[in-house]
């Protein structure tokens, strides 16, 4: 914990990076229910389909097998990560 300024700054940047991911979640139907700062917890009744959409276009989400409507969105680590997932997510949904 001696690296207090490097503790400070990645708290807030990933504050930001989360944040910034509401709105992409969102705007594609998806509803947050809970939230660290590392990850976002979505709700959508396809998130099984969404998942292998995701995955094929290799990104990593996590299901839960107990919550079929439930899928973990990391926190993206950059605005370009995020932006492939924004694109990735409307794909999917193209799709679907």
């Amino acid at each position: 914990y001696a690296d207090s300024t490097w503790i400070t700054a990645t708290r807030r940047s990933l504050e930001c990076r989360a944040a910034a991911l509401e709105p992409v979640l969102q705007r594609l139907g998806l509803s947050t229910l809970g939230a660290c700062p590392l990850f976002r917890l979505a709700k959508t009744p396809n998130a099984g389909d969404l998942f292998g959409a995701l995955a094929q276009q290799q990104i990593l989400t996590r299901p839960f097998s107990g919550h079929p409507e439930l899928l973990r969105f990391g926190v993206p680590r950059d605005d370009v990560a995020l932006e492939r997932l924004d694109a990735a997510l409307g794909n999917a949904c193209r799709r679907g």
